[in-house]
């Protein structure tokens, strides 16, 4: 094979040889001096010197004040680095002052990467900066690394930062801080499917940070063990939880924590057959972000609305709400949430019969949650687009995906969804006239679903049992054996 080079990759490719042999050239102490110089003409004309931030804390979130150097902050940090090169810059600043920029340009770059939702460049940002701090402020940055390294689906490192940031705390006897760093691994075993390993993270956390008295913190951590009971299906026990959580957060009038929960909410609402609830507490969390200013969590209130909209036939409006969601996500980077608002989005698709679109956003939002690690909710895509296939007479690809969905919802601990695939498997082992196990799913199905109040989603599959029976010159299948 002819590599062939244009006269602009040559010349691009010359430059850099150039310049890097020029920069070699020049000795230690006046590379360093240059770098000064570097520094201080950057730092100038953006917008001077930014104050230097509050220490790091681990019960305090990294909210900093944007400054107009921020754009250049990495430039700075690292021209501040390699001019300590010299015992004296040209700027007349001894190193350890050199050190202290380079530490204050550092944590900004970090802190504005988070801003922007750059997680891979926050996690990079952060190791950086937790080898120029010790102490606190050092298990502090590899925290806030780890939860840029979940929210980019690196659960690895993520747990590999967090187990170093515990061993710290536990170390120097912070009970507090351990509460809070365990709250976060248990959230790295959440996104990435763990649920009994999740449970325990929260539980534990829960029981440090009451040890202490920190209530503050309490209030997310039980945000988050609500979810995990909602999504192992203790939809009762969910719904306590998330309520206990609302009060911590009003108590300490965390605004943004009581949206979050109450979209929570508004999902157990619905997910319990609650419709006019479940609008109510999405419309409310809905309010408090667009106050707040919290573009992302608006997103995903939407999203949530919408839901409840496509479900209670009010098919134009959930698209709507559905579109600008999707706006939001794409806009503050939320790749994860963006792949289970595609799925949504085809399921109202599904609801109104539009099965070739519905079966292509389907596939978008398994690619997705693939891309990102996202188990659970592959796993859903999975079996509504096995229904889809169904649908369309594909029965052999159809029965594929339910098996592996269901394969998928067992090991996520997925109640909910594996009750629902267990009901459409049925009606596709109908189809193909296995009747006598087609039976036996249905009740499997239909006992979950019942156990877990989900009487709207029993209802709905109900109907198209009759359908499918009716078809099949059958008698419509029952619930579970008594």
């Amino acid at each position: 094979m002819i590599l062939r080079m244009t006269s602009e990759d040559a010349y691009l490719f010359r430059h850099a040889l150039l310049r890097d042999a020029a920069y070699q050239l020049q000795l230690p102490g006046d590379r360093a001096r240059l770098h000064g110089l570097a520094f201080e003409a950057i730092e100038a004309v953006a917008g001077g010197r930014p104050p230097e931030p509050a220490p790091l804390d681990v019960s305090r979130e990294a909210r900093v004040t944007p400054h107009p150097s921020d754009t250049f902050a990495v430039e700075l940090a690292e021209h501040a680095r390699l001019a300590q090169h010299s015992s004296r810059s040209s700027v007349g600043r001894e190193a350890p002052t050199l050190a202290a920029l380079q530490r204050i340009y550092l944590g900004r770059a970090a802190a504005n990467a988070d801003r922007h939702v750059d997680h891979g460049t926050a996690e990079r940002l952060w190791r950086e900066y937790s080898e120029v701090v010790r102490g606190r402020a050092r298990a502090e940055s590899l925290r806030r690394a780890a939860i840029a390294a979940t929210r980019a689906a690196r659960f690895g490192s993520a747990v590999s930062l967090l187990l170093h940031a515990l061993a710290f705390h536990r170390k120097k006897g912070d009970r507090r801080s351990e509460g809070i760093t365990l709250g976060n691994l248990a959230s790295v075993y959440d996104e990435s499917g763990q649920l009994e390993k999740a449970e325990r993270g929260y539980t534990e956390a829960l029981a440090l940070l009451r040890s202490t008295c920190f209530r503050r913190f309490q209030g997310a951590v039980l945000t988050n063990l609500a979810t995990v009971y909602k999504q192992t299906g203790r939809m009762e026990l969910a719904e306590r939880t998330y309520l206990e959580s609302l009060a911590v957060h009003r108590k300490y009038r965390e605004r943004r924590a009581q949206g979050i929960v109450l979209a929570n909410l508004g999902n157990v609402f619905r997910e319990t057959g609650r419709a006019e609830l479940a609008e109510k507490s999405c419309r409310n969390a809905l309010d408090i972000h667009r106050a707040c200013g919290e573009r992302r969590f608006e997103g995903i209130a939407l999203a949530h609305l919408a839901l409840v909209c496509g479900e209670t036939g009010r098919i134009a409006l959930a698209e709507r709400h559905f579109d600008e969601a999707l706006g939001i996500l794409r806009e503050v980077g939320d790749r994860r949430f963006e792949g289970i608002v595609t799925g949504n989005v085809a399921s109202v698709l599904q609801i109104s019969g539009r099965i070739a679109l519905a079966e292509r956003k389907y596939r978008e939002a398994i690619a997705i949650h693939r891309e990102q690690g996202n188990r659970r909710s592959e796993g859903i895509e999975l079996g509504n687009l096995a229904s889809v296939l169904r649908t369309k007479g594909n029965l052999q690809a159809a029965e594929l995906n339910f098996a592996e969905a269901i394969s998928i919802h067992r090991e996520m601990r997925n109640r909910r969804f594996e009750g629902a695939h267990l009901c459409g498997y049925a009606l596709l082992q109908v189809d193909k006239g296995r009747i006598a196990v087609a039976r036996r799913t249905w009740q499997q199905g239909a006992g979950i679903l019942g156990q877990l109040g989900d009487t709207d989603g029993l209802h709905r599959l109900a109907a198209e049992m009759r359908q499918c029976a009716a078809r099949a010159c059958i008698r419509p299948f029952r619930g579970p054996s008594k």
